[in-house]
């Protein structure tokens, strides 16, 4: 059966399916984007619609190669397509279908999400390059710098959704849920409470760590989490970030999960993330916003029998997973993914 799978996508443009169960010898192919468009270079999020078992329907997020020019227009794309019902299972490429395009060139963002209101939510970056030199984060006519939140369950390719924030009003995309982000490299939705938490890289000094809220304004390029970005205003309308941290730590936030799963039970309600530069991994709990408690997380890394893999080098986290009993894999850039234990 489906449930039975685990899927991973290499940023290269092919997938692969792993059966939920640890006597397998090697992941099967379930897609090989070049296959659908040989100008994909990356995939960058796949996921699968909250009625899957109905309508077969996952999404997949593809960049198109660039040929040496900064950005392309409609570079990026997320395209629908149908899993077939073999054992393993594969994309049907024949029925791709594209659902939204944009710009790529640079601060892609990076996460495609369902959220528990059954809309898609899209993580966009600023677009680069340093500085956000086009004011993407604060232009409210352009999609860029931003969450998006769109329906995918009617209309084609999509539709707005009434009640997203922005509906209706002058100079505004439709399309924005939330602003002011530089690039938000994952984003999740917590599967207890629906508190959606954004992993957004910071440029020179700061990373973050926003709980995304409906309309919420984060501040880039006017500030750099919760500092002013080159004599930028401190307005009082910006959300402040749930936490940030300094060089000290590390210079490049992942986004992961909060931790629902039955291993750790002293870490249930923890979001867990990590900064793939320096390594480490953290993690916070809040209510309302605020946050209760953090720490740096003590981890090792296990294979698929439990036992610990020791690492040559530092993990560089490029992702988090998260399979349907809530426990977290990481996903390291160098190809090797881990089972997270917590001491």
């Amino acid at each position: 059966m489906w449930q039975s799978w685990h899927i991973v996508w290499k940023f290269t443009g092919r997938i692969f399916s792993l059966p939920n169960d640890d006597a397998y010898e090697k992941p099967d192919l379930f897609a090989d984007l070049k296959r659908f468009d040989p100008e994909v270079v990356e995939t960058y999020a796949i996921t699968f619609h909250p009625r899957f078992a109905e309508n077969r329907f996952a999404y997949v997020w593809i960049n198109l190669d660039l040929h040496g020019k900064p950005n392309r227009e409609n570079g990026t794309q997320i395209i629908r397509f149908k899993v077939t019902q073999s054992d393993p299972p594969t994309l049907d490429l024949s029925t791709g279908a594209k659902i939204f395009t944009w710009m790529t060139g640079g601060h892609n963002g990076g996460t495609i999400r369902f959220g528990p209101d059954g809309m898609l939510y899209i993580g966009m970056g600023d677009g680069g390059s340093a500085n956000d030199p086009q004011g993407n984060g604060q232009n409210t006519d352009t999609l860029l710098g931003k969450i998006l939140r769109i329906d995918v369950n009617g209309k084609a390719p999509y539709a707005i959704p009434k009640d997203n924030p922005f509906v209706g009003k002058p100079g505004f995309r439709e399309e924005i849920w939330a602003l002011g982000l530089r690039n938000p490299w994952r984003f999740s939705f917590d599967r207890a409470t629906g508190d959606c938490y954004a992993g957004d890289i910071g440029q020179n000094l700061y990373e973050e760590i926003d709980l995304i809220t409906k309309g919420g304004n984060y501040g880039w390029r006017m500030r750099e989490a919760t500092h002013a970005f080159q004599g930028g205003e401190l307005r009082k309308d910006f959300v402040d970030p749930i936490i940030e941290y300094g060089r000290d730590k590390g210079q490049s936030v992942t986004g992961g999960f909060a931790y629902r799963g039955k291993q750790f039970p002293q870490l249930v309600g923890w979001y867990i993330y990590a900064d793939y530069a320096s390594g480490r991994f953290f993690g916070l709990t809040q209510r309302g916003g605020k946050v209760i408690a953090s720490a740096e997380l003590d981890v090792i890394f296990t294979d698929r029998a439990g036992q610990e893999r020791p690492t040559l080098n530092r993990v560089q986290t490029s992702s988090f997973g998260e399979d349907a009993d809530g426990e977290i894999y990481v996903c390291d850039y160098n190809g090797v993914i881990y089972r997270l234990v917590v001491r």
